[in-house]
């Protein structure tokens, strides 16, 4: 008889879970450990680029927390469709597609920002002289500019 990826849902969704959850806590401590290192152990000279690599990094375990432990999406492959099995949608009754603009809205905040990550190295690294190098002026506007289109 066929089996339908329906009737084993509850099985799989208590594994699934749980290794999304170990996957998660993992993340989380990783990410917390970065933080601190980037706060405390960055050198002063770098100082600029420390708020960048530190609000990145915000983001990144921001993704971890809703992806791994509020949001937990769940495949019922071959349909292509996706519920979700994490806190937020077992507990408040948060709809998928909320979970899907807000994934959205941190995967933009955070192409913005290691753009700006990489802006800053850039402009860090070339000499002074170069013609590739932005003007202190040109950089704070273009960094208000892609702050604001977000």
């Amino acid at each position: 008889s066929d089996i339908n990826n329906f009737t084993l849902a509850g099985a799989i969704d208590v594994d699934y879970r749980t290794a999304m959850s170990v996957m998660g806590l993992i993340s989380v401590l990783i990410s917390l450990i970065l933080i601190y290192l980037i706060t405390c152990k960055t050198p002063l000279a770098s100082r600029q680029y420390r708020i960048g690599l530190i609000v990145l990094q915000l983001y990144f375990f921001l993704f971890d927390v809703h992806w791994c432990f509020l949001f937990v999406p769940l495949l019922p492959l071959p349909y292509f469709a996706v519920y979700c099995t994490g806190l937020m949608c077992s507990t408040l009754k948060v709809d998928v597609h909320y979970h899907m603009i807000f994934m959205l809205l941190m995967a933009t905040e955070t192409f913005a920002w290691f753009f700006i990550c990489m802006l800053q190295r850039h402009q860090a690294l070339i000499p002074m002289n170069s013609n590739c190098h932005c003007s202190f002026v040109l950089f704070k506007y273009g960094f208000l500019m892609v702050g604001r289109e977000i």
